[in-house]
C-alpha cells in the first residue's frame, strides 16, 4: 500500500432514502485519500473526527450487498448507540463520487467509502461498513449500500471517508402476506379421539436445507380443521424469491411433544398469491405411508381459503412521498409561570444557560424543522397584557406581525420569543384553545403551503384541549 495522501477536491453524492451525512475524514497508512467532501440533506450534521481504521483492506468481492455492522460488535444505529428494543426504521443510502483526485500515477484512483457513525454519548466515531473498491475511474457509483437504523428523534451524524485502494487481497417494502387455509379429511392419530392438527411453514435454503418461519395454532379434535387467518412478512417467507420452495407440514398436537407427522405438501409464494382469485387445493402427503400402501392416496386436503398482500409504509415511505411537518410554536406567558427575572421561573433567561422553554423548544425544534422546506414556523404566545393598553391575549404572534407570525427557523423562534418577554407582562389566565383551534382549522398558518401534518409544540405546563375553554390557576 502507499503513502497516504489528502485530497483537496472533488465531490460526494449520498442518495439516500431519507437521510445521509457530509463530512471529510483523517488519513490512513494503507490507503490514499481519494478526495472530496460529502453533501447531504438531511438532519445528520457534519464532523470531523477520528483516526481511521488501522489498515484498509478492500472487500473481497463487490456485490451488490446492502453494507452492514462489522460482526464483532452489535449492530449500530444511525447514531452509533448499541442496538435497542425501540422499533426503528430502516434507511438506505448510496453513494456516488465525482471528480475525485487522480492519486495514481499509470492509471486512475481506485476509491472506495468508508462509512463511520457517531455515539451520542462519547461522540466517538465508529466504523458502520465500506462499499466496494472500483478500480480505474474518478467518478464512481457505488454498487454496495449501507441500510441503517434511522430514530426520526435524533439527530444521526454520518462521516463519509473516501480513500484510494493501492492493492487489495433494492431494498424492498415491508410487504406482509395474510392468509387462511383449511383441511379436510386429514388422517386420524389419536387413539380415543380424531386430530388435533397444526401447521408449519419452512422456508428452503440455498443448501437445500428448511428454516420454519410459522407455526399456525393448533386446533382441537377434528380432521377438518379451519386455522384463523395469519400474517406474515414476505421476506421471511420467501426470503424475496417468490419461486422459492415452500414446504408445510401438517402435524397432530400431543401433549408431551411427540408430535405425530401427518403429511406435507410444498409450494411457493407465487402460487401462494395465486389464490387472491380462487381457492386453491393441495394434497397432504406421507411419504412412508406412500411407500407401504399401493393403494395409498393421501392423507387429507389443505385449502387455501384466502390470500393477500399488504404493504406496511414507514414514516421515512411518507417522508419519501413529500409529507413536510408544519410546526407551530405556543408558549405559555401565564403568571403561574412565575417572575423572568428569579431563577425558579420557567422563563428564566440566566446569562449561562437557556430557560426551561427556550430549551424545550430546542430540543423538539432542531428535529423537526429538517422536515419542513422553508423553515418558517409560525409562532403565538398565550396569557399575556400585551402593550401599550395592557390588553390580555391568547393568541399573539410572537414576532409581533398579525399578518405573518412565521419566524425563519428555530434560531428566529427563539429570538421573537426572548423579545416578546422582554416586552409583555406575564397574566392568565391558561387559555390555549384559540391557538389549538387555529391550527386545526388550518387558518393563518402558510395558507399557501401543501404539507400535510401539523405538529404542534404546545409549550405549556398543562395539558392540550381544543375545547373553546380557560382555566384559572
Amino acid at each position: 500500500m502507499g503513502a497516504t495522501r489528502r485530497a483537496g477536491r472533488g465531490c460526494v453524492a449520498i442518495w439516500r432514502r431519507c437521510a445521509a451525512g457530509h463530512s471529510e475524514g483523517a488519513s490512513s497508512k494503507s490507503a490514499r485519500r481519494a478526495g472530496g467532501s460529502a453533501a447531504s440533506a438531511a438532519s445528520a450534521a457534519a464532523a470531523h473526527g477520528p483516526t481511521p481504521p488501522p489498515h484498509l483492506a478492500a472487500p473481497a468481492d463487490p456485490v451488490s450487498q446492502p453494507a452492514a455492522a462489522p460482526a464483532s460488535r452489535p449492530a449500530m444505529s444511525l447514531s452509533g448507540a448499541s442496538e435497542r428494543s425501540v422499533p426503528a426504521t430502516k434507511i438506505e443510502i448510496t453513494v456516488s463520487c465525482r471528480n475525485l483526485l487522480d492519486l495514481d500515477t499509470f492509471s486512475k484512483s481506485d476509491p472506495m467509502v468508508v462509512l463511520y457513525t457517531q455515539s451520542r454519548a462519547s461522540q466517538e466515531w465508529r466504523e458502520f461498513g465500506r462499499t466496494e473498491v472500483i478500480d480505474n475511474t474518478l467518478n464512481p457509483d457505488f454498487v454496495r449500500k449501507f441500510v441503517l437504523d434511522y430514530f426520526f428523534e435524533e439527530k444521526q451524524n454520518l462521516r463519509f471517508d473516501v480513500y484510494n485502494v493501492d492493492s487489495r487481497t433494492n431494498i424492498s417494502k415491508p410487504d406482509i402476506a395474510t392468509m387462511q387455509l383449511c383441511a379436510n379429511k386429514l388422517d386420524k392419530k389419536d387413539f380415543f379421539g380424531k386430530s388435533d392438527p397444526f401447521l408449519v411453514f419452512y422456508r428452503s435454503n440455498e443448501d437445500g436445507t428448511f428454516t420454519i418461519c410459522h407455526k399456525t395454532e393448533v386446533v382441537k379434535n377434528t380432521l377438518n380443521p379451519v386455522w384463523q387467518p395469519f400474517s406474515i412478512p414476505v421476506r421471511v417467507l420467501c426470503n424475496g424469491d417468490y419461486d422459492r420452495t415452500v414446504k408445510i407440514d401438517v402435524y397432530d398436537w400431543d401433549r408431551d411433544g411427540s408430535h405425530d407427522f401427518i403429511g406435507e405438501f410444498t409450494t411457493s409464494y407465487r402460487e401462494l398469491s395465486k389464490a387472491q382469485n380462487q381457492f386453491t387445493v393441495y394434497e397432504v402427503l406421507n411419504p412412508r405411508k406412500k411407500c407401504k400402501k399401493k393403494k395409498y392416496v393421501n392423507s387429507g386436503t389443505v385449502t387455501l381459503l384466502s390470500f393477500s398482500v399488504d404493504s406496511e409504509f414507514t414514516f421515512v415511505d411518507y417522508i419519501k412521498g413529500g409529507t413536510q411537518l408544519n410546526f407551530t410554536v405556543a408558549i405559555d406567558f401565564t403568571a403561574s409561570n412565575g417572575n423572568p427575572l428569579q431563577p425558579t421561573s420557567l422563563h428564566y433567561m440566566s446569562p449561562y444557560q437557556l430557560s426551561a422553554y427556550a430549551m424545550a423548544l430546542k430540543a423538539v425544534g432542531e428535529i423537526i424543522q429538517d422536515y419542513d422546506s422553508d423553515k418558517l414556523f409560525p409562532a403565538y404566545g398565550f396569557g399575556a397584557k400585551l402593550p401599550p393598553e395592557g390588553r390580555i391575549s391568547h393568541q399573539f404572534p410572537l414576532n409581533n406581525n398579525d399578518e405573518d407570525p412565521t419566524c425563519a427557523g428555530i434560531e428566529g423562534v427563539l429570538e421573537s420569543y426572548f423579545q416578546s418577554l422582554r416586552t409583555v407582562q406575564l397574566y392568565g389566565p391558561t387559555c390555549f384553545a384559540p391557538v389549538i383551534n387555529q391550527v386545526a382549522r388550518g387558518h393563518g398558518f402558510k395558507p399557501w403551503s401543501r404539507k400535510i401534518p401539523h405538529a404542534v409544540e404546545q409549550l405549556s405546563p398543562c395539558a392540550t384541549t381544543t375545547e373553546p375553554t380557560c382555566h384559572n390557576y
